[in-house]
């Protein structure tokens, strides 16, 4: 007995120091920013990110104190992280918005159809893992009611009981489709931050390209091809161009 207390001490008791030092630092990072000392706060965050550890929360206190330090293109950059995280958090869209108000580009977003729309405002209600726990509970339903179906003698209990279970089969498939989708967009790195206070990008990836457009740090773009150190990019218009790698922060 003793051997397996101490076994399970030595497994434990790493994730423990791990989870207190962590909210030390998180702590302190709190502190710094009550008193204005942004830049401190900055550090204590980033050393529990590279611990390995990350929340929408993490990312959102990181994104404020940088916008306290007129870092727009960083605090742009960990809203959009805290927004992965967390899709329908009010607060994150909020501030999220107010760094973008100082962003140069104004970029006009294409309009998506209302049945699109529609969907994905619903998908970004709930995380991944949310709607993960929603389809197994709907498939641990739709056994019951099956087992219902199979063992009731009832005529009308049968029926009601297997035209449910389809109902609600069909809504575990939804929801684990919502599940998959949410944990596509948390894996999927293709959108950035432009961190260059100004980029002329190109028509090709090289600089003997033609110069297309000029975009400023803070816009966010998307990353749809790559060739060596260059990327291209799509804007929110439709508008697409090449730049080098080292003009983005991915989110």
């Amino acid at each position: 007995m003793k051997k397996i207390v101490l076994i399970l001490s030595v497994i434990i008791l790493p994730f423990i120091n791990f989870a207190q030092e962590n909210n030390l630092l998180i702590d302190s990072a709190k502190v710094y920013y009550t008193k204005g000392e942004y830049q401190k706060a900055v550090d204590s965050y980033n050393k529990v990110l590279n611990s390995g550890f990350e929340s929408a929360e993490l990312y959102y206190n990181i994104g404020n104190s940088y916008y306290k330090l007129k870092q727009v293109p960083n605090a742009i950059l960990n809203y959009e992280r805290a927004k992965k995280l967390a899709p329908n958090n009010k607060d994150i869209d909020f501030n999220l918005k107010i760094a973008q108000k100082f962003v140069v580009d104004k970029i006009e977003v294409i309009p998506e159809i209302f049945f699109v729309r529609w969907t994905k405002n619903i998908i970004n209600m709930y995380s991944s893992n949310a709607w993960a726990i929603f389809s197994m509970i709907s498939f641990v339903i739709c056994i019951i009611l099956l087992l219902i179906f199979f063992f009731f003698n009832s005529i009308i209990i049968k029926k009601l009981s297997f035209y449910l279970s389809i109902i609600i089969f069909v809504f575990s498939i939804i929801f684990f489709s919502f599940s998959h989708t949410q944990k596509e967009k948390l894996l999927n790195h293709n959108e950035a931050i432009i961190f260059t206070p100004s980029v002329t990008v190109k028509s090709s990836p090289d600089q003997n390209g033609n110069d297309l457009f000029l975009i400023h740090e803070g816009l966010k773009v998307t990353v749809t091809d790559s060739l060596g150190n260059w990327l291209e990019i799509q804007l929110s218009d439709g508008n697409k161009g090449w730049l080098e790698a080292s003009d983005i922060v991915r989110i």
